[in-house]
């Protein structure tokens, strides 16, 4: 990593740090704040998350904090191999059971996570309209220059190609292409929206949590170049996710973005 990406993801974790100090000050005068600051907007429910759930996105900051400065003392790339595959995907399914055990003894997933979702024609609609709209977004970005900056700035030399130095196999593209168009998208949903969003929205409202939840969600994916898409396409799931209420919304439209990804990246790499 970089000196100039260090400092913008480290920048991006300290003040999604701040955030959470701001969320826990607010959630300490709770009983004193009004009605209005945004708790009861939207439709994502925030069960009887509390201070516990504060020490459990703590962990979550400290993990992928941890990840940042292992991707600044160690630069170069390693190989897609299939162990290190095996690995990512274990840990990823590690990391949402961890929140799924926290959650389990206190609320009922399909309530919680709205998993009874009725309204399938509307939801569908929400998820292809998220998915065109974050399109329209990289678009405008393409338009006005940032992933040439971007190329530049971070001295990227390719754009969407499998980051491997040796050849790939049939099954570490099945193994990466699982990890990303499935596995990450479960994970980082259960873990973004599906605790970290609803919590924040308990303590402080429901701006606060989804401008955080995005900052954070971005900042997470370890890529200077991307933490402005990352922070948009955090916005829209966020926002799907409250105007459905339902986790399927925000899983449908990053399945869609990172299958488009995976098929965009194969055939770049062929």
């Amino acid at each position: 990593m970089r000196e100039f990406e260090y400092v913008v993801l480290g920048g991006a974790f300290t003040l999604t740090v701040l955030l959470l100090g701001v969320a826990a000050v607010l959630k300490a005068f709770s009983e004193k704040m009004p009605v209005n600051v945004g708790r009861n907007l939207g439709l994502v429910k925030t069960g009887q998350l509390g201070w516990l759930d504060f020490v459990g996105v703590g962990f979550v900051i400290i993990y992928y904090i941890g990840s940042w400065v292992a991707h600044a003392t160690n630069p170069g790339q390693e190989d897609a191999s299939v162990w290190m595959l095996l690995g990512q995907i274990l840990v990823q399914a590690s990391f949402a059971m961890v929140i799924v055990g926290m959650l389990f003894w206190r609320t009922r997933f399909e309530d919680f996570w709205g998993l009874r979702w009725e309204k399938w024609p509307i939801g569908l609609s929400l998820v292809l309209g998220g998915f065109l709209a974050f399109k329209c977004f990289s678009a405008l970005l393409w338009v006005f220059g940032y992933e040439d900056w971007a190329t530049e700035a971070y001295q990227r030399d390719e754009y969407l190609t499998l980051r491997q130095s040796q050849e790939p196999t049939v099954l570490t593209i099945f193994l990466w292409s699982l990890s990303t168009a499935l596995v990450a998208p479960i994970t980082e949903e259960i873990v973004f929206r599906g605790y970290i969003h609803p919590m924040l929205k308990r303590a402080g409202g429901i701006w606060l949590a989804v401008f955080t939840t995005s900052l954070f969600f971005a900042a997470a994916h370890m890529d200077g170049a991307g933490l402005l898409p990352f922070f948009m396409m955090g916005l829209l799931l966020s926002l799907a996710y409250e105007v459905s209420g339902s986790l399927w919304a925000p899983l449908g439209i990053h399945f869609l973005n990172n299958a488009y990804v995976v098929i965009v990246t194969l055939k770049n790499s062929v």
